[in-house]
């Protein structure tokens, strides 16, 4: 176990006073099945790390608004979330388990270092409940097996191949600080290539201008969402998400903002559903 920082361990020690044992009950027939509890090797933050790694958590069943959380084994959580006007976001932090008087907290710390939040882990049946000690705020999170299910492995096999706009894929308006333009781009074109290794070609531009992206691409949640690491010319990835509205062979709709390093006023848009074809 990773050292504790001061400032958690300033809010776990406010809580030593009430810190009970957590026991996890997975018997009747709508609790998931996991041995990880009934390990005896394992210490309890141990077998709640490796529950939280073991699955894709998601904040309802509903597949259309639900938020995604995945804990990576190398130590980040990606969160895919609606913000108020629908346009799902990706957040990342770095994550770790502490225990303390017989409990497992979730730590979270943002990529500067400058912040970190701390959550009270609750298994339960359907998933785990997390709880912010401080505020009592919780975050129920459902389980989900982590698989590449067969809807998962048919949206890849129907992605495949190169994927052409069929209506216009930018922003117009009337305000120079909005991003966009004031008439229609003669000859604007998107295209995404989607190959079979995960990665993707992203091809922007006019009949005057051709820009390029590409990077890696992953099917998330219940193959709701297609999470985009984008590579960028120092070497790191920057991260966008689109929402799969419809999917069907040859037809294919994606909701989401567009933008780009280049060019960021012209070739962009505010959050739209885009047809494509092949």
């Amino acid at each position: 176990m990773k050292m504790i920082i001061p400032t958690v361990l300033l809010v776990l020690s406010g809580l030593s006073t009430q810190a009970t044992p957590v026991t996890m009950e997975m018997s009747g027939a709508d609790c998931r099945e996991s041995g990880i509890y009934d390990n005896l090797n394992l210490s309890y933050a141990l077998k709640v790390e490796n529950d939280l790694q073991d699955g894709v958590w998601t904040t309802s069943q509903n597949k259309e608004t639900a938020n995604v959380y995945r804990f990576q084994d190398d130590g980040i959580l990606e969160i895919i979330q609606a913000d108020a006007s629908g346009e799902p976001r990706y957040e990342s932090y770095m994550w770790r388990i502490e225990e303390y008087n017989n409990q497992a907290f979730l730590v979270l710390t943002t990529s500067d270092f400058k912040h970190e939040l701390l959550y009270q882990t609750l298994p339960n049946c359907q998933g785990m409940v997390l709880v912010d000690p401080v505020s009592i705020d919780q975050v129920n999170l459902i389980y989900n097996p982590d698989t590449a299910s067969a809807d998962q492995r048919q949206i890849n096999k129907r992605l495949a191949g190169v994927w052409e706009n069929a209506s216009y894929p930018y922003d117009l308006t009337n305000n120079f600080d909005d991003c966009g333009t004031f008439e229609p781009i003669d000859g604007a074109y998107l295209q995404y290539q989607f190959k079979s290794d995960g990665t993707f070609t992203k091809r922007f531009g006019s009949h005057l201008m051709q820009l390029e992206e590409s990077g890696i691409y992953e099917i998330v949640g219940e193959g709701q969402y297609i999470l985009f690491h984008t590579a960028t010319s120092d070497g790191n990835y920057t991260h966008h998400v689109a929402r799969i509205k419809y999917l069907d062979y040859g037809e294919l709709v994606l909701e989401q903002t567009l933008e780009s390093e280049d060019f960021a006023q012209f070739f962009c848009s505010s959050l739209k559903s885009i047809s494509f074809v092949q």
